[in-house]
This record gives C-alpha cells, structure tokens and sequence, in this order.
C-alpha cells in the first residue's frame, strides 16, 4: 500500500475499499462545505457510491493513471488528495479537499507540497498543475503559497450543480520546484 509520511501530524495513504465509510462519514458531514467546489459531492448519496468511487481509483491507480489518497491528520482521515497523471506530457495535475474544522492549520497545503515533490521525484512529470474555482480564496491560497504560477482563468470551466465555476490554473515545472519547507 501506498504510504508516504509527510511530517510528524500529516501523512498521505492510498485510499481503499476499507476506507469507504470513513471517507462518506467525512463527505457527508462535509457536504454544505464541500458543494460550492466539488461537483461529485451530490451524486455520494450513499456508501457504496464512496466504494465505487474507490474501486475506479483502485483501477486507474493499478493503470498507473492517477492515484488517490486519503489526508490523515494525527492518525484521522481528514481529507483526500489526487493526482491525475498523463504520462505522454510528463504532467499531472493535483486536486484536493479537506474537513471544514481542520481548515486554517496547512494540513492541505503539506499534502500538497508532499505530492508535488513526489510528482517531480518519484514519477519523473515535468509539469504540475492545480485547478481551483476562482471564487475559492482557501484552495486558491494553496499553489500561490507553495510557489505555483498563474497560468490564467478558463471560463465557465466545470459544472457544478446549476451552475458553472470558473478556474485559476497553476502550473510548476520541475526545474522550478523548491521542495522545502513552506514560508512561514
């Protein structure tokens, strides 16, 4: 099983079957949070969506197209955390979400410079990209902290319940990367 230890509070794990009612537990506590951003939030009614889910990552995961993980914090399931991988471009493109009550403590933002470095590192992409919804100002925060260029707005990007969201794009190119730590 994929495992990657991120710091003493915050380590990342490939999302399994076993994980299902931890995760839907967490979606659906989550779900007026999550809504604004995250257009598979309403159609997660049940357990066995969250399963489903599971098995496709499984699946693309063992194709080596992406992999999906959940964000533990202290031990706690707190989040998940992806990275699609195209490997005819060397990129890839990361997304994530985290529990309303842990936001505000950089657990996110700590997966998200775990990834990136193991993008760059360990699979060898050249390019790394974060979509976020422009009106999102706390998932936006995240690629412009750890260095990330604007690359621009795409307009009307994704659907998201009635309504479509326009996205940031952020890009980082290996040579760019500092995998340090994060500014204080």
């Amino acid at each position: 099983m994929f495992s990657l230890r991120v710091d003493d509070e915050v380590e990342l794990e490939l999302a399994e079957e076993h994980h299902a009612q931890a995760i839907f537990d967490l979606t659906d506590r989550n779900r007026d949070h999550l809504r604004p951003w995250m257009p598979w939030v309403d159609g997660t009614k049940t357990v066995e969506d969250t399963l489903g889910f599971l098995r496709f990552a499984r699946a693309e995961y063992a194709a080596g197209r992406q992999f999906h993980v959940n964000v533990v914090y202290r031990g706690t399931i707190v989040g998940g955390a992806g990275l699609r991988i195209d490997r005819n471009n060397l990129a890839g493109e990361i997304g994530y979400w985290i529990d309303e009550a842990h936001g505000g403590k950089g657990i996110t933002s700590r997966a998200t410079r775990a990834l990136t470095t193991a993008a760059f590192t360990q699979l060898g992409l050249h390019r790394v990209t974060i979509r976020a919804g422009v009106e999102n100002v706390r998932s936006r925060a995240i690629p412009e902290r750890l260095g990330y260029a604007l690359d621009g707005i795409l307009r009307a990007s994704e659907k998201v319940g009635d309504r479509f969201v326009d996205h940031a794009t952020y890009s980082m190119l290996e040579g760019e990367w500092d995998p340090g730590t994060l500014p204080g």
